[in-house]
């Protein structure tokens, strides 16, 4: 059994956010247009390349609310710039953490309560 070839994917769009998750990015991390990886995608092209990396960071934007965050800062190679990053896994992990201290706090507090 194989995995999924990014290449068969017809969006270029859907091709960025799948690299975006098997990469994975990183804030601080430079994604250029004549990256391999990203040359690659987008059959080598160059023009396409930059208009597809133009159009992600657009989807993808400091102000949005989508899981990455990022802003173009450099052209010609279009160069992108991660900002941030939103892992659900890294939440849940997080989310539970909180919830256990919380029980522990409240199981503290009723035993000090009850002595």
């Amino acid at each position: 059994m194989g995995g999924l070839d990014i290449l068969t994917v017809p969006d270029y769009q859907k091709r960025l956010d799948i690299l975006s998750v098997i990469t994975p990015f990183r804030p601080g991390m430079f994604i250029s247009a004549n990256q391999e990886e990203i040359l690659r995608l987008c059959e080598g092209q160059l023009e396409i390349a930059e208009d597809e990396l133009r159009r992600w960071a657009e989807r993808h934007s400091e102000d949005g609310t989508s899981e990455v965050k990022c802003r173009t800062v450099g052209a010609n190679p279009l160069t992108v710039k991660i900002l941030e990053v939103k892992d659900p896994e890294q939440e849940i992990i997080e989310s539970n953490f909180r919830d256990r201290k919380q029980r522990q706090r409240r199981w503290q507090r009723e035993r000090r309560l009850l002595e």
